[in-house]
């Protein structure tokens, strides 16, 4: 057994569809697979000619290397549909990335199914990779985003950076606001706890926002390394969720952002901190 703890299960998947964006995908996954010690594997569902497929795979494959070089790197060029290889990727995928603005079927319909039905989270990158901030996690279910919340913590560790747990609150202002806006922080901290106990060594910030949802997630995102948040927008961040229709994969972020299964949170153990591959 590896005995490394910030080795992740399988391998880190990417789609590739010869986008600029997905290639900025290839970019974050190849420097995430270098945090963790997992293999990189390049995906493009065949849409055009063997040729063209084999000379986008060799361009994804130049920019990891040049990313981070020795990393185990594999390629696959399929031709199923989209969904039925996103899923069947996703049973043993560590994590599965994409471009925002990436084109063809690894995109849209394919890729809102996965994260919904998907066994790993999935990880959509913007024209920027940061490298600094903190994660922001939104959480306002509980029930939806607690995997997001574990997944948020063990990035943090990883990236040896602090979590910023994000409630927003959408209430007008009555006489009772500072009463209910001190019981909903403090149910906030106490939802949180556990993995506060548990990743000690990570700064932990709660905020209780009044506004959009969408919108504050939009604001945190100029100065977050990632965005977490739960499968099916009930986390009150319905604008940047994967499964809500005018979510647009995170239009405006300016990081990437994760969305993750409620039954899915894999990463690295407690305390795995790193601060660069």
């Amino acid at each position: 057994m590896d005995s490394d703890p910030r080795r992740q299960p399988g391998p880190i998947v990417v789609g590739v569809d010869g986008s600029p964006s997905a290639l900025m995908a290839v970019r974050w996954a190849a420097r995430e697979a270098a945090f963790t010690g997992s293999g990189l594997r390049l995906v493009h569902v065949l849409t055009t000619s063997a040729g063209r497929a084999e000379s986008l795979m060799r361009a994804a494959e130049s920019v990891a290397r040049r990313t981070h070089q020795g990393l185990a790197i594999e390629s696959a060029t399929i031709g199923s549909p989209a969904r039925t290889t996103l899923l069947r990727e996703s049973r043993t995928a560590a994590l599965i990335v994409f471009g925002a603005s990436g084109h063809g079927p690894l995109l849209g319909p394919a890729a809102i199914t996965l994260s919904l039905r998907g066994g790993c989270p999935v990880v959509v990158v913007r024209d920027a990779i940061p490298e600094t901030g903190p994660v922001v996690v939104g959480v306002n279910d509980w029930a939806d985003c607690a995997a997001a919340a574990r997944f948020a913590f063990q990035r943090a560790a990883l990236y040896g950076t602090g979590v910023t747990a994000v409630r927003a609150w959408a209430a007008p202002a009555t006489p009772d606001t500072m009463a209910i806006r001190s019981k909903e922080h403090a149910a906030l901290a106490a939802e949180l706890s556990t993995l506060a106990d548990e990743f000690a060594d990570i700064p932990v910030k709660h905020v209780l926002v009044r506004g959009r949802a969408g919108g504050v997630l939009l604001d945190y995102g100029e100065r977050a390394r990632l965005i977490v948040v739960g499968p099916h927008g009930r986390a009150g961040f319905p604008g940047v969720a994967a499964g809500s229709a005018t979510g647009q994969w995170g239009s405006g972020l300016a990081c990437p952002i994760a969305i993750v299964p409620t039954e899915a949170s894999p990463g690295p153990a407690a305390g795995a901190a790193r601060t660069g591959p």
